[in-house]
């Protein structure tokens, strides 16, 4: 194999340091004909994974669609049609079949998908607007799972140029230009604007997720030696503020089975329960998971059932 290009060389680089992918494991890129999937196709193959790319066509776009498949199926890739399931949040649907389909193809293979760095950028601000805390902000990982996600460490506009060097065309998503979806409205208005404030907006934010996501495991971690079926108020309280909140949030998630979406309010009113001193009151956190503080305790549980209740 010859040298890597400087490109290439950067991505390897940031696949060994981040242990994204082992030397050669062979992989199912999902591609959709645009610039990231192309480059993350001819990068690996180039530095030496077996790669087989993947086009999942949900039947959302129609001609425009199945153009988009006929494109990727031309330069080799395999072309999944799927039939999303009805409901709410099409964009969820889409996502969640496409890596179905990913994992049914893939038997245990890695699943590498055209992640960029301006992606992680723009997740931040998205989620800076629409969120708060610092979970909010954690980064996409580089390996999640059978989920490797190489090209975190480029923009979007040096996968462009890889692809211009190369003479590919990608293909362009007509939604994409759309200003009235969000994701489209910070990719077009406030990453440039952010980028003239200072020209390295994009690098400074997705690192900036990176290292929340170091902190929070930390803190996770930290956390994980107190969280028990029942928590000692005197015990929380003299923990420090941030460290009791990840407590509090890890023991609801332990008794939930699940991650739980627990809003600023309802973690300022959970710590208000857990600093507070008496009988018996409840927090309710979701349908069916409720905060209990008993005297000295705290638990969560299901909610108690009454006469004439349903």
């Amino acid at each position: 194999m010859s040298a890597p290009r400087p490109t290439e060389r950067r991505v390897a680089d940031f696949i060994a340091t981040y242990g994204v992918l082992r030397p050669g494991e062979p992989v199912v890129a999902l591609v959709s004909g645009g610039a990231d999937s192309l480059c993350l196709w001819g990068v690996l193959r180039e530095l030496g994974h077996p790669v087989e790319a993947l086009h999942v066509e949900h039947g959302l776009r129609g001609a425009a669609g199945l153009a988009d498949a006929a494109y990727c199926a031309a330069r080799g890739a395999t072309v999944v049609p799927v039939d999303l399931p009805a409901g709410p949040n099409i964009e969820a649907r889409a996502r969640e079949a496409r890596y179905t389909a990913a994992r049914e193809r893939a038997n245990g293979r890695a699943i590498a998908t055209g992640h960029t760095l301006s992606d992680q950028a723009e997740t931040v601000v998205y989620r800076l607007a629409s969120s708060s805390g610092p979970r909010a902000l954690r980064a996409m990982r580089p390996r999640s799972g059978e989920v490797a996600r190489p090209l975190l460490c480029l923009t979007a506009e040096e996968t462009r140029s890889w692809c211009r060097e190369r003479g590919l065309r990608p293909r362009e998503d007509e939604t994409n230009t759309d200003r009235a979806l969000r994701r489209n409205l910070i990719r077009h208005e406030v990453m440039p604007a952010l980028c003239r404030v200072h020209p390295g907006a994009e690098v400074n934010l997705a690192r900036t997720a990176e290292l929340l996501a170091e902190l929070d495991d930390l803190l996770t971690e930290l956390a994980g030696e107190h969280v028990q079926d029942e928590l000692d108020l005197e015990r929380l309280a003299a923990m420090p503020a941030a460290l009791r909140t990840i407590v509090l949030r890890e023991a609801a998630e332990l008794a939930a089975g699940r991650p739980l979406r627990l809003t600023r309010d309802l973690t300022v009113r959970l710590n208000g329960l857990a600093d507070r001193r008496g009988g018996v009151e409840r927090l309710s956190l979701s349908g069916d998971l409720e905060a209990v503080r008993d005297r000295s305790r705290l638990t969560f549980r299901p909610p108690a059932r009454y006469p004439g209740s349903p």
